[in-house]
């Protein structure tokens, strides 16, 4: 992951507030997590880290024995429980185009556990709720939280396995998405996501204080506006064109290629797995134009 110094990051959705203690402190302390703290430039303006979660304050210190939220306070940061990305009645106008750049580290919401919680989500899959709530972190990250004048960064860092895999945050999440100013969000590209360099970072279970183990992860940015070279330099390019996962040679949904012939080609496409995919594909179209 690619941090500024400068930037003043929001996180999303953080669970125990632990990513947030970890990130404070190498920007209060100019860590070797930033990259070049100490640039040409750079160091006449100080970055600055704010936290954010779901749960209610009285939740959040019930639900987790040891989270952070008493230590971000301690050290001045900024942490605000209750806000939901995709609900502006819990935004606090405070927060309004406050940011450089938004950071919401593997979201997910859970499966149904019952036919009750399926209908009070509209009958909506799990698959298209989880989409919903990366575009519209996107879509409200860049309308109400980014500085217009910043460097106007989302960040979504996510796991190389089921369910995350299935979102396609490549070529879909993002599709036909503008914001107010008719500005189009667009993927800049990805980078991996090392935990071990977040000393004390706990990755959680979504709705309990169980901590999941590390495994592989990629921090992917979008932006409406060019970005610095620094950053670029960083980042591998997106390998398919938003809208268009499947290439003559490579399929971006299944990560397999590449094909060594049409036939082979045509074979990949026929598969369970990519019908799947494609089916997925098709639920989230057809739901972005209701």
């Amino acid at each position: 992951m690619y941090l500024d110094p400068t930037w003043r990051v929001l996180t999303i959705g953080d669970g125990d507030l632990s990513f947030s203690l970890s990130l404070a402190d190498s920007f209060l302390l100019e860590s070797p997590l930033l990259l070049e703290p100490n640039a040409k430039g750079l160091a006449a303006k100080k970055g600055s880290v704010t936290a954010s979660v779901l749960d209610s304050e009285a939740l959040l210190l019930a639900k987790y024995q040891d989270c952070a939220f008493n230590e971000l306070k301690q050290k001045g940061v900024a942490a605000y429980t209750g806000l939901d990305i995709t609900d502006a009645s819990t935004w606090a106008d405070t927060l309004k185009g406050q940011f450089d750049a938004l950071i919401f580290q593997f979201p997910l919401i859970p499966s149904f556990t019952s036919k009750a919680d399926f209908e009070r989500a509209g009958g909506l899959s799990t698959n298209l709720l989880n989409r919903r709530l990366l575009r519209l972190y996107l879509k409200h990250g860049f309308d109400f939280f980014l500085d217009p004048d910043g460097a106007q960064l989302a960040l979504i860092s996510s796991k190389d396995l089921k369910p995350y895999s299935q979102w396609d945050l490549e070529c879909g999440i993002h599709l036909d998405l503008m914001t107010q100013q008719k500005q189009a969000v667009q993927l800049l590209g990805q980078c991996p996501f090392d935990q071990q360099r977040f000393t004390g970072y706990r990755i959680r279970n979504v709705d309990r204080d169980k901590q999941i183990r590390g495994t592989k992860g990629t921090t992917y940015y979008w932006s409406v506006k060019p970005a610095p070279e620094a950053l670029m330099a960083q980042l591998t390019a997106p390998t398919h064109s938003v809208g268009e996962p499947v290439s003559d040679r490579y399929c971006n949904w299944c990560h397999t290629g590449p094909f060594a012939s049409k036939e082979d080609r045509q074979g990949h496409l026929e598969s369970r797995r990519h019908q799947n995919m494609q089916s997925l594909d098709d639920d989230w179209r057809a739901f972005l134009q209701v």
